[in-house]
């Protein structure tokens, strides 16, 4: 049975991303996929297939949901400890994060991808979410 979904801090953003995942489990480095649950400029919270050590590093890498001129992909990069882990939800403090570029997005959306539902207005708030941590 799943537990309720934890909260973070007060500025938060409701965002279900693509991530991948570098972490501890049990004394043992293990990499694997996952989903944001929400953001903030400080805390990433996020759903997993397994529980990891708090107090851990991680490294996270989200699918950002806005490209750099319509066509260059963004990944944001996350280092950062496990604040807390239970069941499917993983709670992590952001020690330092990065934008990277993941290669060009074609005309067409390849299938199962559909277009950003972010407004220009949401993306620009987003950008500045990941950018206050600095």
């Amino acid at each position: 049975m799943e537990s309720k979904t934890p909260r973070i801090a007060r500025t938060e953003y409701p965002l279900a991303l693509n991530v991948r995942y570098r972490g501890t489990y049990e004394s043992v480095i293990t990499v694997g996929t996952g989903r944001t649950v929400s953001m903030s400029s400080k805390q990433v919270l996020f759903r997993t297939d397994r529980p990891f050590e708090p107090g851990s590093p991680i490294e996270l890498s989200i699918e950002w949901p806005v490209s750099l001129d319509d066509n260059t992909r963004l990944q944001l990069n996350i280092q950062g400890d496990i604040i807390r882990s239970r069941g499917i939800w993983t709670l992590v403090t952001v020690l330092k994060h990065e934008f990277r570029t993941r290669g060009m997005r074609s005309v067409a959306h390849p299938a199962g991808h559909a277009e950003s539902p972010y407004t220009a207005r949401r993306q620009s708030e987003l950008l500045q979410v990941a950018g206050a941590a600095h």
